[in-house]
This record gives C-alpha cells, structure tokens and sequence, in this order.
C-alpha cells in the first residue's frame, strides 16, 4: 500500500515539474470526478535556475538540504499558513509537492529549487484522518535521514531519490518518512518517523519485509 500511495504521489509530482517547465499551471493531485474547477496561481519567485527535475540530492540547490528546505517550507507557511492539514507531502531535490486541505477544498502547492510557485485550488476533500499539520514537518529531518541512512544504511547520498511524509497507519499520530532510492540501489527505501529513533529498510526484491538498520 505504502509503494502504491508513493507512486502516486511520484506522478503527480513528475507532472506538475512538466507543467513548471512549460510554464503551464496545472494539478499535482489527483481530483474526483465531478470536482469544481479550479483556480491557479504562480509565481517565479523573481529568480531562474537549472530545471528542477535535473537536481540531485547532492546538489548545492538540493532541497534535501536543511537551509534549502527550511526557505521553501517557509514560503509555504506563509502561503498556506503554519497549522494547515496536509493530505499528502512529496520531497524531491529539485521540488516540493504538497496538498492542503482548507474548508471544504483542497490546495495544491508546488515550489521549486529555483522558489517558483504553483498554487491551484480545487473541490477535492481528503480523508481528515490522514491529514497531518504542515508545522510538524522539519527543515532538518531529510539531511538528518540522509547522513544516517549514508552510515549506517550504507547507501550513498547521492542514490536518494525521494521522500513521503505520511500518517503512521497505526498511531494516527506519528509521522512516518519514506525515503526512496534511486534504481539500482540495494535498498529499496528507508523509513523512519523522524531524524532519530529506528531506521528501518526495505531492501529491493526482499522476502522479509521491513528490516531496522542496526548501527
């Protein structure tokens, strides 16, 4: 279940990069059938940069870095507001994606390295136990994750593909990371529900299921 609600996420944000670069405004979430239309703002943040999706975790525009992230959450809070319920939150070096629900309505936010912003409103309604508050998320856990994952997962920075923030299906109160690999990769992705406490992997093509990282 957890690979499915990530390979969704996966396409809509892969879209919504297509749609950056052809300076098209367009949904990162997907809509029910029968939803309202929608209204889009953007702005390109007075700046220009390389393409979003060439970005590698690594890279010194990279949003897996703390102060990088903590720039682009921080034009989300003002544009969301602090204590907005997440529906779903996708981190990629180059992009963030998330969906806020407001009122009856759902908002999907789209900023990328480069602090262009794509805002598109909608009609769609989320599951309120599935939502989470954007002030939970921290600017420091992916480059946390990353250096643990590098030492004691044994998997490069570099290979780092990209991160879900999600509910933990079975506190309904904690925060669960994903963070996903590249191709290739021996693991296939990490979790964790945050820079400390258990780290656990999934290796590709594995029998045995999630397995903690000792170490």
């Amino acid at each position: 279940m957890r690979l499915l609600i990530a390979l969704v996420v996966w396409v809509g944000a892969a879209l919504a990069a297509v749609a950056i670069s052809s300076t098209v405004a367009g949904s990162i979430h997907n809509k029910p059938v029968g939803a309202a239309g929608t209204s889009s703002s953007v702005s390109n943040g007075g700046s220009s940069g390389p393409d979003p999706s060439s970005i590698r975790s690594t890279d010194k525009l990279s949003l897996f870095r703390a102060a990088n992230l903590d720039r682009a959450l921080s034009t989300a809070r003002r544009s969301l507001g602090a204590q907005a319920q997440l529906d779903n939150f996708a981190l990629y070096p180059g992009y963030l994606s998330m969906t806020a629900v407001k009122a009856d309505s759902e908002v999907d936010f789209y900023i990328d390295a480069n602090g262009r912003v794509i805002q598109t409103s909608s009609g769609g309604s989320a599951d309120p136990r599935s939502t989470f508050r954007l002030s939970r998320i921290g600017a420091t856990v992916p480059a946390g994750l990353a250096h643990r994952i590098a030492t004691a997962g044994h998997v490069p920075e570099s290979q780092l593909h990209y991160v879900v923030v999600d509910v933990d299906t079975e506190s309904r109160h904690k925060l669960e990371w994903l963070v996903y690999t590249v191709h290739g990769s021996r693991a296939e992705y990490f979790k964790a529900s945050g820079a400390t406490g258990p780290l656990l992997e999934y290796r590709r093509n594995s029998s045995t299921g999630l397995q903690q990282v000792s170490g």
